[in-house]
């Protein structure tokens, strides 16, 4: 048994074993789970000297930001107001998608709804 692949068999029958079983994958799924962990272990190897572990913070950092951004669906390098120039429209485009998250609604990169 690895921290990775925990033994399902102790805690399937359990009510947080059912709720994770109903969920979808991605819900639980952390891609920088592995730059989280060689993190601490440097830590741990280096008695807390986080001077000593500064790359692998940095690649942590990394992935947590390109998980970000593909979650976001944005290209590299792009800002979330790239089809405008106006600061006025920016906010607007952030509130109609934070009202969007509220509602369910879906809407394309645009903050246009469907």
């Amino acid at each position: 048994m690895t921290a990775e692949q925990p033994d399902q068999k102790q805690w399937a029958d359990t009510a947080a074993g059912k709720k994770f079983a109903s969920k979808q994958y991605s819900e639980y799924f952390d891609p920088c789970q592995e730059a989280a962990a060689r993190s601490l272990r440097c830590l741990h190897r280096n008695g807390g000297d986080r001077d000593m572990c500064s790359d692998y913070f940095q690649a942590y950092r990394d992935c947590k930001k390109e998980w970000v951004r593909k979650d976001r669906i944005l290209p590299p390098h792009a800002s979330p107001c790239a089809p405008t120039t106006d600061l006025t429209d920016c906010l607007d485009l952030h509130r109609r998608r934070h009202e969007r998250k509220r509602s369910g609604r879906k809407a394309n990169r645009f903050g246009e709804l469907d």
